[in-house]
């Protein structure tokens, strides 16, 4: 086991976003009327919600997505806190099949195990995606600097806001070391 991380996934994929909206039965228009509590206004990526109001997705400058939606009533937080976990969802697997990885559901909601198909030590990540749509990493049975190849996934997904490297990070190294020392005593 070597590192640990957390990532606060940025919406950056219009694609996944309808994907994930369509899991929750909802549908983005590229461009329409987005209602408000005090009126309505044309916006571009508007998501019709139950209810009386609606929400869009703003695209920032540094290509992000944001959310906008009137919150007088408290009607739209819900579908919000869904759709973050579920386009996270998507992000993750998305990202992690271009990047040749392996993702297979668990058993507890929004849980996943990411393994790389071609590694021969066993070892997986499980990512938990949260309500928030963070995604929180943990290794199983990798050893040492294996869990490198696991860093580009976890970066692609969003803005990485915690990760720790545990000791046994540099412990693969340290058995290759000592191996290669005792085969040189040896001859």
């Amino acid at each position: 086991m070597s590192h640990f991380s957390s990532i606060s996934t940025e919406i950056r994929d219009l694609e996944l976003a309808k994907r994930a909206l369509e899991n929750m039965g909802l549908h983005l228009s590229s461009y329409g009327n987005c209602r408000y509590y005090f009126g309505s206004k044309m916006m571009e990526n508007v998501v019709r919600l139950p209810g009386n109001t609606d929400m869009a997705f703003q695209r920032d400058d540094n290509g992000t997505y944001r959310i906008t939606a009137d919150f007088f009533d408290g009607s739209v937080e819900d579908a919000i806190e869904e759709f973050k976990e579920k386009y996270a969802i998507e992000k993750l697997k998305s990202e992690s099949r271009q990047q040749h990885f392996s993702v297979m559901p668990m058993q507890e909601k929004s849980t996943f195990r990411i393994r790389d198909p071609q590694s021969s030590d066993g070892g997986y990540m499980i990512a938990k995606v949260n309500k928030k749509g963070e995604i929180s990493f943990e290794p199983k049975g990798i050893k040492g600097k294996n869990c490198a190849k696991f860093l580009k996934l976890e970066n692609a997904l969003g803005d990485v806001t915690s990760r720790v490297f545990t000791a046994e990070y540099g412990q693969a190294d340290m058995e290759t070391v000592q191996e290669r020392e005792r085969l040189r005593a040896e001859y």
